[in-house]
């Protein structure tokens, strides 16, 4: 009988998926996040869920340009097109992480772009971190 042929490796996994379905499968799969997206940190958009708010380059660039010290975020939030989140419990360097009422936004960086996950009422805060964090670290580890 022929061999069976061993399941590609990580990093050729990592090649070969979508950047949706990261979206598809990781994240929103997981019924802990409303929306998610994986932006360039030009603000080019790879990919996104359907009902992911409308960000601008410029709001890419506030929090690239502020990730290292989110203390510089606490008079204008976190904006995510029309929708601002005020600034909570962020890891300077890696991750930003807000609070809208009973919503909520983690934004973790990667080495050439950012992952966002918006939760919603019902939805947990911790749980969203988790998925979007654990994600980031992967995607880091494979250069991205």
């Amino acid at each position: 009988p022929p061999t069976p042929t061993p399941p590609p490796s990580a990093r050729a996994r990592a090649a070969t998926m979508s950047w949706q379905a990261y979206i598809d499968d990781s994240m929103m799969s997981t019924g802990a996040l409303a929306s998610a997206c994986i932006v360039g940190f030009d603000g080019q958009i790879y990919a996104q869920s359907a009902d992911f708010p409308a960000i601008t380059a410029s709001q890419v660039q506030t929090f690239k340009a502020n990730i290292a010290n989110p203390d510089a975020l606490g008079a204008t939030g976190l904006m995510v097109g029309d929708n601002k989140f005020y600034t909570v419990a962020c890891d300077p360097g890696s991750v930003l992480r807000g609070r809208k009422g009973a919503s909520g936004i983690c934004i973790a960086m990667a080495k050439t772009c950012f992952l966002i996950g918006i939760y919603g009422e019902g939805q947990q805060a911790g749980d969203v971190n988790n998925i979007v964090e654990s994600l980031c670290d992967y995607l880091k580890d494979q250069g991205c």
